[in-house]
């Protein structure tokens, strides 16, 4: 399929009950992830990764712009996360906002 349009950040998409948009460039320049409201899941993509079963943040081998992405991921502490799903780690289920405040406390 092609592309016919650009996803906007914080768009609402009506798919499975509802996703918000949120744009995290960094991993890639135009990178987002999701959140899905009703299960306070965030889908990551390549943003976040779990290795060990911990929650961290992008892989700095293949991420071109690490300061963009950890600004970017720093978005996430606006969303009550109860579920984190990683393309790189799987499923994350723990104090997810706790540890992205964490990774993110310096910036």
């Amino acid at each position: 399929t092609n592309v016919t349009r650009l996803l906007a950040d914080g768009e609402k998409l009506p798919f499975g009950g509802g996703l918000t948009v949120i744009y995290t460039p960094g991993h890639t320049p135009g990178h987002i992830s999701l959140y899905h409201e009703p299960s306070k899941t965030l889908i990551t993509g390549d943003a976040m990764v779990i290795n060990n079963g911990e929650l961290q943040g992008p892989n700095p081998p293949v991420t071109p712009n690490m300061d963009e992405a950890m600004q970017s991921i720093t978005k996430f502490k606006a969303y009550p996360i109860e579920n984190v799903i990683c393309y790189h780690g799987g499923l994350y289920q723990g104090d997810a906002g706790a540890r992205i405040s964490e990774l993110t406390e310096s910036l």
